[in-house]
């Protein structure tokens, strides 16, 4: 008899081969991992999500496209409901990955059915100011749904652990979230985007209010210092991104750029001189990550989960302070390389020994084990 290889699905996800999206990016990093040692993955993906590419397999992980509705509140729980329902009638998988809370309307129906659930959970994801009071409501709910019908739940971060612990009483399994050293770093990106080597300050991110670039813009208005200031960033058209813009306008060394992806982002972030991560609502971040992947430095708004991130390798300051983050501003810039020496080092190892995706997928796998192996010894 033929051994047949265990399957898991991922559901929740956009689509691949990502786009600078972190849960795109732990599906590919993790899923290739898994293909090989010896899984069948399958992602399920958005239509409206493909750019009229529809790769059937992407490193050895297969890829279901299926409908959606491309709207803010609606898409993630039609397109995991149809992803559930496919699983149900076409595709018996032994284990079933939901990205985030929001997806965990479907785990009743899928625990009639049997099957064995995983939900990955990032904290209080309803505080994100993004969200409006129905959403709010229903990531609130799907959490509880999530610790009282998930098989297991995964967090990314012990802050997010102890969170849920305490709020909803519920064991959960800590598994990190992953980061990988850049293999090389090309000059002719930073010529392409007129940016010069060590002389440019550098973040990252959806431009939303919970990501504090309101702070990071008035902090480095306020500091004595001639680098120039970059932020990357998806253009959203709302009052806040206009604020933004018009308060960036204002000053001719701040620029700010659409998404850049690909090797370009990782040239860009080698780039810098150094990173700020202002934002007040965060998970694991996986911009920090890569970030101290580069052995970059690294400045952080003070909440626990970017503590947790960077660890001794990395500076913060005190949470959305702007005279503090002033003050870490011209620091770093006066004492640029001291501080590279003191910190890119233990940037590099932290990623080697906490954030490792060969560990992290390791761990995920004995994850789904244990759960098949349920099955089998019942």
């Amino acid at each position: 008899m033929i051994d047949k290889n265990k399957k898991v699905a991922f559901l929740g996800l956009r689509s691949l081969p990502p786009t600078g999206g972190g849960s795109e990016t732990f599906a590919a990093e993790i899923g290739e991992r898994v293909v090989q040692k010896g899984w069948d993955v399958y992602v399920y993906c958005r239509n409206h999500s493909s750019n009229g590419k529809k790769l059937s397999t992407y490193k050895g992980i297969k890829l279901i496209w299926l409908p959606s509705l491309n709207n803010k509140n609606f898409d993630t729980p039609i397109h995991t409901l149809l992803s559930a329902l496919h699983i149900i009638l076409k595709n018996n998988v032994d284990v079933v990955q939901l990205g985030g809370v929001g997806n965990a309307i479907v785990l009743p129906l899928l625990k009639i059915f049997g099957y064995k659930t995983i939900v990955i959970v990032d904290g209080a994801d309803w505080d994100r100011d993004k969200w409006g009071i129905v959403a709010k409501f229903m990531l609130k709910l799907t959490a509880k749904i999530t610790t009282a019908s998930a098989d297991k739940v995964i967090c990314d971060s012990q802050v997010s652990q102890k969170y849920y612990k305490e709020k909803f009483n519920t064991e959960s399994v800590f598994i990190p979230y992953g980061g990988k050293i850049p293999e090389k770093f090309d000059q002719s990106v930073l010529d392409k985007y007129g940016l010069v080597k060590d002389r440019y300050i550098l973040f990252v991110g959806q431009l939303k209010p919970e990501k504090g670039v309101h702070y990071l813009i008035e902090g480095y208005n306020g500091a004595k210092t001639k680098l120039k200031l970059v932020i990357i960033g998806k253009n959203i058209i709302n009052s806040y991104s206009r604020e933004l813009k018009s308060a960036a306008s204002s000053n001719p060394n701040i620029t700010i750029f659409d998404p850049i992806y690909g090797e370009d982002i990782e040239s860009v972030l080698a780039g810098s001189a150094f990173y700020i991560q202002p934002s007040y609502v965060e998970g694991t971040s996986p911009v920090i990550l890569q970030n101290l992947a580069l052995g970059n430095i690294v400045l952080v708004n003070g909440i626990p989960e970017n503590l947790e991130t960077i660890g001794d390798a990395g500076l913060s300051y005190k949470v959305n302070d702007i005279a503090d983050l002033v003050s870490k501003i011209e620091y770093i810039t006066d004492n640029l390389t001291f501080v590279k020496r003191e910190f890119s080092g233990k940037a590099k190892q932290r990623i080697l020994n906490i954030y490792n995706w060969d560990n992290v997928t390791d761990q995920y796998i004995e994850v789904y084990d244990k759960l098949v192996n349920q099955d089998e010894d019942s």
